[in-house]
């Protein structure tokens, strides 16, 4: 994994398919300098921008040693999901800051413009490559993501605290043990693997995940590019932690998200017997992962139809396609 001179981000950045660590990238920023002073001073600065709407929040008991996950019995999570003032939870963190075995607090995702307006007049990035990309706040005490991917690419900046990101290349997702695609802790598939203590006689393949895996350490001010698709392991470390980060999509909005087409693909294809899927399989290649020109190069662009390149209008065309099959 390579690291960047902040003062000078190269376009190249953007379009890397590996992470870069950003060194320092942030470290000018209001918000990182709070927090370099105390846990106090970084409360104190995010309360000013905060307008009053309540935030999500989880709560785990301290035995789960802040590892957001499911049940022992996979019934359901090993935490509870509640609304509160985001001016309740930092007041929580506050009073559990010294603790040997806290609970586990943790915010994430909010969407910094909705909750703290202004906050971006004084901390924020310049992304040449995204020109209106969904920034969010992410903040608790010590916790542990599972290893997950996002579809948009992903800038993430370190303010307060210190986090360990661990990071697979998209190829090890048969070496992840991923879990269910529907029931998640927070959106997103993930690894059933704890990376902090992994059962390696029950998750073998995982050995062969961690030989590719990179560990990126940041301080407050650092930040890490993610690319697309790569999963990552996030892990909180400090009583006090507040992450801000910019995704965005490298391709238009009205291509729509690829996880549908995984979803629709589970309905109606892998249930068919093995010579049909074969046989499917070729045609998706044919028409869309090879993508060559032959396979629609004689049939004139005029009635090329759907198969035409993909604009807003065909977007437009085959979503109207889908929606009217789906509903019958």
């Amino acid at each position: 994994m390579s690291g960047c001179d902040p003062s000078h981000l190269p376009d190249s950045i953007y379009r890397a398919r590996e992470p870069v660590i950003l060194r320092q990238l942030v470290v000018d920023w209001p918000i990182v300098k709070a927090g370099i002073q105390s846990n106090a001073d970084a409360d104190q600065y995010l309360r000013r921008f905060y307008n009053g709407r309540p935030v999500t929040y989880y709560y785990g008991d301290p035995a789960i040693n802040g590892r957001v996950f499911y049940n022992s019995d996979f019934s359901g999570f090993n935490f509870q999901r509640s609304e509160a003032n985001l001016n309740s939870v930092l007041g929580l963190l506050k009073e559990h800051q010294n603790d040997e075995a806290p609970p586990m607090f943790y915010v994430g995702s909010t969407l910094v413009d909705n909750w703290l307006p202004g906050f971006r007049d004084h901390n924020d990035l310049n992304i040449e490559a995204a020109s209106n990309p969904l920034v969010s706040i992410w903040l608790g005490n010590r916790s542990s993501i599972a290893a997950h991917f996002d579809f948009p690419d992903n800038i993430a900046c370190n303010v307060v605290g210190r986090r360990t990101f661990t990071l697979f290349p998209p190829e090890q997702l048969e070496n992840l043990y991923v879990g269910p695609l529907d029931i998640t802790p927070s959106g997103r598939s993930i690894s059933m693997v704890d990376l902090n203590d992994p059962d390696f006689d029950e998750f073998p393949k995982f050995k062969l995940a961690l030989e590719a895996a990179q560990v990126a350490e940041l301080e407050p001010g650092d930040a890490i590019f993610i690319p697309s698709m790569w999963w990552h392991h996030v892990q909180a470390k400090t009583s006090l932690n507040i992450l801000v980060n910019y995704w965005w999509r490298s391709t238009p909005a009205y291509m729509g998200n690829p996880d549908n087409v995984l979803h629709h693909a589970l309905l109606s294809l892998r249930g068919l017997p093995k010579d049909q899927r074969d046989i499917w399989k070729r045609i998706f290649d044919h028409y869309i992962f090879d993508g060559a020109e032959e396979s629609v190069g004689h049939i004139p662009k005029q009635i090329r139809g759907i198969l035409s390149p993909t604009d807003e209008l065909v977007a437009h065309k085959i979503r109207s396609r889908l929606v009217n099959v789906l509903k019958s």
